[in-house]
């Protein structure tokens, strides 16, 4: 829906998918796809060519995607803002969840607070600007291509 969104408004989406088998999972609507070997490919080049990374309401491959990157960057892979679009308050129950395992101390609150969360998308993606003025361009980048190899 996002893509078909994106393109209908006359933006650019870069599908990627991975080829199954004989499948390929994860194109649809998409005119240029990049076919990938595997999910860790994926990932990786998606990341490499992200300037930050937002999650919207999903399944089950959409938070384990943020996690991935949002640990990426506490390990100092990558400097990228990480955010949620807490839209409808989709996000609420897990972002609970997030507080109480900081409460426990197995999720340091700066980790926690680290974690851009808004309700309404221009309010996330100005949050995510402001952020990534703050971050030097050289560090986009250069870990996460070490991740793909």
């Amino acid at each position: 829906m996002v893509a078909d969104s994106a393109m209908k408004s006359g933006g650019e989406f870069t599908g990627h998918a991975v080829q199954h088998g004989q499948a390929v999972v994860g194109t649809r609507n998409v005119a240029e796809p990049l076919i990938c070997d595997s999910m860790h490919e994926r990932k990786a080049i998606m990341a490499e060519k992200a300037d930050a990374f937002v999650a919207l309401p999903g399944g089950l491959g959409t938070p384990e995607e943020i996690f991935e990157v949002w640990s990426w960057r506490q390990l100092g892979f990558h400097t990228k803002p990480v955010g949620l679009l807490d839209a409808e308050s989709f996000w609420t129950p897990l972002i609970g969840a997030l507080r109480g395992i900081a409460d426990a101390g197995f999720l340091p609150t700066l980790t926690l607070d680290d974690l851009a969360v808004a309700s309404e998308l221009p309010s996330l993606l100005k949050e995510l600007k402001d952020r990534l003025r703050s971050t030097s361009q050289r560090e986009h980048g250069e870990s996460l291509r070490q991740l793909g190899s």
